[in-house]
């Protein structure tokens, strides 16, 4: 780990300070996003070197994906994305385990004000932990936060302030913000790569390691009669789970089908669908987790508890299957949506859940196993939706699925450069704009209009926010929407 004088300290965090209020003063997420998380991944890879694993490549690949597909599109989902992995990414830097959990856990804790003492040398936390504040991270940022909101809620407030920033031309309150904010960040930076330590030793514990512990047995004469009595336990308990796992199949393939079905009962029907395929899910990790756990993994008659175990995995993957086929026709039925994408999304992510507990039964791994397996796999799921225009497929797809049910309310909220392509059908000029959630501020402001002439004033206030900043808030999609506008205005004053 190299380390800095406090001089040095003191200057690269003023400059980082200064370059932050740089990057963000009167700025949308932007560039200016992508800049500051490489400086803060190179300060820790200076500070701590870069970690080769498996799972730091595999966050690399999620900040990348994610960073082109913000780049292009700037969906809140890809930022999303980019923020999390970018934590995950600093975080390792300073963690010893490789599972994703731990590091990223440790690195919201560190988001508190206050230290955690340990034993040098050892991965073990020093019993009677002692807590002590550091500095008022907490009480100020409130203070700011709350000052900012107040700003811009209550009339008149910005008023109190004027008379002193009055005096200070280059100086407001968002500056001051601005200021805390990137203090806030360098603290947290500097106190986050000061040591190493792992929150829970087993999750360093390599699988061999981990199975050699579990198999270090003492009296096992004395405990037999005690895992005797689990093991029939457990084999009761299976045989009611798969009972009730039969049932939840035979009732969900037997509605499987929509016709003259309202919009409301599918909606409910897969929502309900979701809940319990999530249920079943936990349910099954855990149960496996509980029935293949310590020593009863190696029990010599556990051969029963393998199949039945295996037959609730299946039943939950043929649950997850025809979760599948009725989203597929609601989809069908009713058109594409982001939480209709999450479904198929989450069902890929399920069923590689299923089979990473059936590897631990089958291969007898640990549950650190099924963590690190099934983190990857929701983080490698997370990178590649990340990168796609998700609002543009969306809308393309919505409107030459015609014989569809067409949400108008829905689609004509999405981004606005997605929606330039289509901004002249004629049915836009006949369709009113309607008091539902998705239109409920707008249709406070501008009453019944149609939905082609919202799109109007979308498009002029648009122009309007996007003359005030610069390229720092610039990725291409808003980059062609500024190009498209500014022509569009010039065409406007050649006709006038």
């Amino acid at each position: 780990m190299k380390s800095f004088y406090p001089l040095q300290k003191g200057i690269v965090s003023i400059l980082f300070i200064l370059l932050f209020h740089y990057l963000w003063k009167w700025e949308l997420t932007g560039i200016n996003l992508i800049l500051t998380e490489i400086l803060l991944l190179a300060y820790a890879w200076y500070r701590n070197g870069f970690r080769k694993s498996f799972s730091n490549y595999i966050n690399i690949a999620a900040f990348l994906f994610s960073s082109i597909g913000f780049l292009i599109h700037g969906s809140a989902w890809s930022i999303f994305i980019n923020v999390l992995s970018c934590l995950l990414l600093f975080a390792q830097s300073f963690s010893i385990s490789e599972n994703l959990i731990e590091p990223f856990t440790y690195a919201l804790l560190r988001m508190i004000p206050f230290i955690k003492e340990e034993k040098k040398g050892s991965l073990v936390r020093k019993s009677g932990n002692r807590f002590r504040w550091t500095y008022i991270a907490i009480p100020l940022f409130l203070i700011f936060a709350f000052g900012a909101l107040y700003a811009n809620a209550i009339p008149g407030f910005s008023d109190f302030f004027a008379d002193f920033f009055r005096l200070f031309p280059r100086l407001d309150f968002y500056s001051l913000l601005l200021l805390f904010l990137g203090y806030i960040i360098t603290l947290y930076a500097w106190r986050g790569t000061t040591f190493k330590i792992t929150l829970l030793s087993e999750w360093a514990l390599t699988e061999e390691q981990t199975r050699t512990r579990f198999t270090q047995v003492k009296g096992l004469t004395r405990r037999l009669l005690n895992e005797y009595f689990i093991h029939r336990i457990t084999l009761v308990s299976l045989v009611a789970l798969i009972t009730m796992a039969v049932f939840f199949d035979i009732v969900d393939l037997s509605k499987q089908e929509w016709k003259y079905q309202t919009y409301e009962s599918v909606q409910n029907g897969v929502h309900s669908g979701t809940t319990a395929l999530v249920i079943a899910i936990m349910a099954s990790i855990f149960l496996a987790a509980y029935v293949f756990r310590g020593n009863l993994q190696f029990y010599p008659k556990d051969s029963s508890l393998k199949k039945l175990t295996y037959a609730w995995l299946g039943l939950n993957g043929l649950l997850s299957i025809t979760l599948a086929y009725r989203s597929w026709g609601y989809i069908q039925m009713f058109n594409l949506a982001y939480k209709r994408i999450a479904i198929l999304v989450f069902i890929l992510c399920a069923l590689y859940g299923l089979y990473t507990v059936f590897l631990k039964i089958a291969k007898t791994k640990s549950l650190s196993f099924i963590l690190r397996q099934n983190m990857n796999m929701v983080l490698a799921c997370c990178a590649l939706t990340a990168l796609p225009n998700w609002d543009r497929i969306i809308v393309n797809y919505n409107l030459n699925h015609s014989e569809a049910y067409q949400d108008y309310d829905y689609l004509f909220t999405r981004d606005l450069e997605v929606l330039l392509d289509h901004r002249e059908l004629p049915v836009l000029k006949t369709v009113v704009l309607g008091n539902s959630p998705n239109y409920r501020m707008a249709y406070h402001a501008y009453g019944d209009i149609t939905v082609y002439d919202y799109l109007q004033k979308r498009m002029l206030f648009e122009r309007d926010e996007l003359k005030k900043v610069t390229w720092k808030s610039m990725y291409l999609s808003r980059y062609r929407l500024k190009q498209f506008l500014d022509q569009l205005e010039i065409q406007e004053e050649v006709v006038d």
